[in-house]
């Protein structure tokens, strides 16, 4: 049996091109305890250019685990200048369309999306609605390489997140100016997320992308 854990990272201090380099250092060792690793880091022009916002995300690195059962995250430790919360998920491929080859940079950008369940909904309802969100991602985001939903069912105490959601595109462009197919899309979309999302609380972003293993 195997899970999946994403190690996210949160600066302690301004995120500079240094600090990447120190991260990807880290990852690569670190996903030598794991079956399957990915990494992401910021691509700060065009996530500032999506979000709108120029403040720091409060996450500006990934990294992807499949490891056996029993993994133990605190293991790994954590980058110089940073703090990783470590996530146990139970994750949902809805469609893979791109072929990442190991120790290469996937073309494009990702957008990680960390969301809460909108208050007054139980677990089951939440994930219910969320399983049925799927069906409206291939058409809605009809440029988009990859897309995987991901519940939290483990995290430290006081993270606000139930669900990790992520979203593949083959170029900057892509994302930026055909992240919908149309404004219906973006309508159908907003619509249903609002049933079930908290939206003001999600964090959204955008990074590049590397399979380790």
């Amino acid at each position: 049996m195997t899970e999946k854990w994403l190690m996210a990272v949160e600066p302690r201090t301004v995120w500079r091109s240094d600090d990447e380099r120190v991260f990807r250092d880290w990852a690569r060792i670190a996903a030598g305890s794991a079956l399957e690793a990915e990494m992401e880091w910021l691509a700060g022009e065009p996530h500032r250019s999506f979000t709108g916002c120029e403040a720091a995300p409060p996450f500006c690195a990934f990294l992807s685990l499949r490891a056996q059962a029993g993994f133990d995250p605190d293991g790994l430790g954590a980058p110089a200048r940073t703090k990783v919360v470590a996530l146990r998920l139970r994750e949902e491929p809805i469609f893979d369309r791109i072929r990442c080859e190991p120790g290469r940079v996937t073309p494009g950008v990702k957008k990680t999306t960390l969301w809460s369940a909108r208050a007054g909904l139980d677990a089951r309802d939440w994930e219910a609605r969320y399983r049925e969100h799927a069906k409206l991602v291939p058409s809605a985001h009809a440029t988009a390489w990859r897309y995987r939903q991901n519940v939290i069912e483990a995290a430290p105490d006081g993270v606000p997140y139930d669900a990790v959601s992520e979203l593949w595109w083959p170029s900057d462009e892509g994302l930026l100016e055909d992240f919908y197919a149309s404004e219906q899309a973006r309508c159908l979309v907003a619509e249903d997320t609002r049933g079930f999302i908290d939206v003001a609380s999600a964090v959204q972003i955008v990074s590049r992308h590397e399979r380790l293993c």
